[in-house]
């Protein structure tokens, strides 16, 4: 399966890197082990397929891709600091829970917002946030402006596909399915505190 290579590896310039890499390994010279070779993408069970080497088949070339190096991070905090997933918190009014909450802090995550998702259990606090849209969701929604000491400022339920007017004195956005704020008893003037975890 692999050429017979004369004197050092990396001089042999017909050779792919990740070839390279594997003859230094079956060697004993590399000095950590990754396997970097590319894989086929058909059929069922392509990942157990190696790719042929794109060095002697010119037109493999641009069909081949290294496969993609996953993320691994050890706690959820770090997860949340990454981006991948928004922090949880709670929702609290006069000294009830009102709901579980998740937390779009960063700017990836306030893009995102609620596209995408066909339902919200609890709530989503944007933070800082001014206006929202529910241009491309799946579902009407409950929002609330609050402002920078918690107090409710104005709720509204949006449909789908709307433009919101942003409200100047908030800097907090609470969403929630719509009639979410009815069955919690939210409204203008409450204090809503975000309790973080």
């Amino acid at each position: 399966m692999f050429r017979q290579i004369d004197g050092d590896v990396s001089e042999n310039r017909g050779l792919s890197r990740a070839r390279c890499h594997l003859q230094k390994r079956k060697s004993g010279t590399a000095s950590h082990v990754i396997d970097r070779t590319p894989l086929r993408r058909s059929g069922p069970c392509s990942h157990a397929n190696p790719a042929p080497d794109p060095a002697l088949d010119p037109a493999l070339c641009r069909t081949f891709r290294p496969p993609l190096l996953g993320l691994a991070f050890s706690t959820a905090k770090e997860r949340v600091s990454s981006g991948m997933m928004n922090a949880m918190a709670w929702l609290v009014s006069d000294a009830r829970v009102l709901a579980s909450a998740e937390l779009a802090e960063t700017r990836a995550a306030r893009r995102k917002g609620l596209l995408g998702r066909s339902s919200l259990d609890g709530a989503l606090v944007i933070r800082p946030c001014r206006g929202v849209h529910t241009i491309g969701m799946k579902f009407p929604i409950d929002v609330a402006f609050i402002d920078e000491h918690g107090v409710v400022v104005k709720t509204l339920q949006m449909a789908r596909h709307r433009v919101g007017v942003p409200v100047f004195s908030a800097c907090t956005v609470i969403e929630a399915n719509a009639g979410a704020f009815a069955r919690w008893g939210v409204s203008v003037g409450d204090v809503i505190e975000v309790r973080e975890e």
